[in-house]
């Protein structure tokens, strides 16, 4: 997959180590849904520096009115208040990864198929 955007791109690392990459937080969660493979780590990248950051270290902002590469509306940053502070002006949710991987359960994603 070609990443056009790094700043909303992920990826996860499988126990066989094989290495997905994707250019979108929610496409990367969609793709294991439908696949269930066995994850080793998932990692995402810092919005504002394109830093690589473990998913559990990440702190996620959701809104959907976030233009992400395949409109999940998911971003990631490192620092909490940054976090914080950006939830705030896009009016959305700061999350843990646990947390993210619960709201996207939650969701009909049948818009996405």
């Amino acid at each position: 997959m070609i990443i056009s955007e790094p700043r909303f791109s992920s990826a996860y690392i499988t126990q066989d180590g094989s290495i997905k990459r994707f250019d979108d937080i929610g496409g990367m969660l969609l793709y294991n849904d439908e696949e269930k493979e066995d994850v080793f780590k998932f990692w995402v990248r810092d919005y504002e520096n394109e830093n690589w950051i473990s998913s559990d270290l990440a702190k996620f902002i959701i809104n959907r009115d976030i233009t992400t590469p395949m409109g999940h509306g998911i971003i990631a940053v490192e620092d909490l208040g940054r976090a914080k502070e950006i939830a705030i002006k896009s009016d959305g949710k700061v999350m843990t990864f646990n947390e993210v991987l619960d709201h996207h359960n939650s969701m009909d994603h049948s818009d996405h198929h």
